[in-house]
């Protein structure tokens, strides 16, 4: 009995102290801002960042790095995007009541507020400025919301839709899935890339990740919207746990989705052989297609890719290329990018969303 009341009593201490620490932890937070999504407006003179531990929009006027405005949120914001006149802000907040806020860009007066679903993240918004898609992560949904008549239309995809990509015709929604679907003993287990067709609100497809794909965070697409690009890590869970410092268990990789075919062209990893590039987060291709960059929000960098080194290598893998000789080789090819890629340490921690400004990144660290 006394056993039973000391461990109860330590229970009592150790959920104070838990308690106590949290309370520590929710004031500390307040003094972060927690940059988490990023938007520029359409003359590349201001950078909106969404700050979801502050729960505010802060406006960077790029020229001269200052601090225009700031618009004060009620909830934490998830994902945010600018109309294509730049005068409205579409922010996603709140968690299983979703909200979808119009916002003025000039004066951060919420104009509307529109229910969605669970854990509401990644609007983007088509080139008429008309509709506006989102993913309803936890709901297992796809939004699309019609400014001119009100309507809001859901389209169930797979589990949990994460990030979201719009071709520049507006004809194709891309939608990367943070985890796999269905049971994990089946002998191929993966997230997908969802392929939806805009015009008729439907799933056209859907292509699979490689085995023991999971935890995609980021998509973009090309200029030309031919390819798109999604981070996610690439567990090799069928191997013995060995050989952990050389990439054997876990790589952190990029697949690249061939649009028109709906097939998956192949995946490349971000990892060197004794370096690792922890949790690969945004990706984004810079506006002449010369650049693909990817943040690695565990290892506190960013991979600035040559594209077009990128697919003469993917393209002559089929002909017994100079690195990985055979395309099945190259999602196992830590020495792929040998050359074509560059590492560049950031100076704060866990970088999140990235928006490419002609020759400049500017990446939020969480």
């Amino acid at each position: 009995m006394a056993s039973i009341m000391r461990s109860c009593i330590l229970c009592v201490m150790l959920m104070a102290m838990l308690a106590s620490s949290c309370d520590e932890l929710e004031t500390a937070s307040h003094n972060f801002s927690g940059p988490f999504a990023l938007a520029v407006d359409e003359t590349n003179q201001k950078l909106y960042i969404a700050e979801k531990t502050a729960q505010k929009i802060e406006v960077l006027l790029l020229q001269s790095s200052r601090v225009e405005n700031t618009f004060t949120l009620s909830a934490e914001p998830t994902g945010m995007a600018l109309s294509p006149d730049g005068s409205k802000l579409y922010v996603t907040t709140g968690k299983s009541d979703g909200t979808l806020l119009t916002i003025s860009a000039g004066t951060g007066l919420v104009e509307d507020t529109i229910s969605v679903g669970h854990s509401p993240l990644s609007p983007v918004v088509d080139s008429t400025g008309t509709d506006l898609y989102l993913a309803n992560r936890f709901a297992g949904t796809v939004a699309k919301v019609d400014f001119q008549t009100g309507l809001t239309q859901t389209l169930t995809v797979s589990r949990e839709p994460v990030a979201i990509a719009l071709t520049p015709d507006d004809e194709t929604l891309v939608v990367a899935h943070h985890l796999p679907q269905g049971p994990a003993n089946v002998e191929h287990i993966a997230a997908v890339v969802s392929l939806v067709d805009t015009n008729s609100f439907t799933l056209s497809g859907e292509i699979g990740l490689p085995d023991g794909s999971t935890g995609a965070r980021g998509i973009t697409l090309s200029p030309d919207g031919l390819y798109a690009y999604v981070t996610h890590i690439l567990a090799h869970y069928e191997m013995p746990t060995n050989q952990l410092d050389r990439g054997w268990i876990i790589t952190n990789a990029v697949s690249i989705i061939d649009i028109k075919a709906g097939t998956r062209k192949n995946t490349i990893l971000l990892d060197d052989v004794y370096k690792g590039a922890a949790n690969p987060w945004a990706i984004g291709c810079s506006a002449d297609g010369k650049y693909l960059l990817a943040t690695h929000s565990g290892t506190h960098e960013v991979s600035v890719i040559s594209l077009d080194e990128l697919h003469i290598r993917l393209d002559a893998a089929g002909g017994g290329g100079e690195f990985s000789t055979t395309p099945e080789e190259i999602p196992y090819d830590l020495g792929f990018l040998s050359g074509i890629r560059k590492r560049i340490p950031l100076n704060g921690n866990g970088p999140r969303a990235l928006a490419i400004v002609g020759s400049d990144a500017y990446i939020a660290e969480y």
